[in-house]
C-alpha cells in the first residue's frame, strides 16, 4: 500500500498557468466538471489511453508532423509525453 501511494506522489506535477486558462478551468469547476472516482475529485475524469487519442486527434487537426526517430527512422504521433518535452525545452 505504501508503495502505490508514492507512485501516486510521484505522478504529480506542476506547471505554470496562465490566468485566461486558469479562468476556464475555474469556471469548469464551478459548473461541476469534476468527476468523482473512488473517493477522489478528478478534474477531467478519462484515462490515460484517451488522453493520448485527444492529443493525438488535437495535433492532427492542428497539423502538427509526425515525428520521426533519428536513430531508427521509426515515425510516431505527437504524443502527451513529447508535448510536455517541448513545452519545458521552450518555457
Amino acid at each position: 500500500m505504501k508503495l502505490l501511494k508514492e507512485q501516486e506522489h510521484r505522478r504529480q506535477r506542476v506547471l505554470p498557468i496562465d490566468n485566461q486558462t486558469l479562468g476556464m478551468l475555474r469556471e469548469y469547476i464551478e459548473r461541476g466538471g469534476p468527476v468523482d472516482k473512488g473517493g477522489r475529485k478528478l478534474i477531467f475524469g478519462i484515462n490515460r489511453h484517451r488522453a493520448w487519442q485527444i492529443v493525438r486527434d488535437c495535433a492532427e487537426k492542428a497539423g502538427l508532423p509526425k515525428l520521426i526517430n533519428p536513430e531508427t527512422g521509426r515515425v510516431h504521433n505527437v504524443g502527451p509525453h513529447k508535448l510536455r518535452d517541448a513545452f519545458s525545452i521552450h518555457l
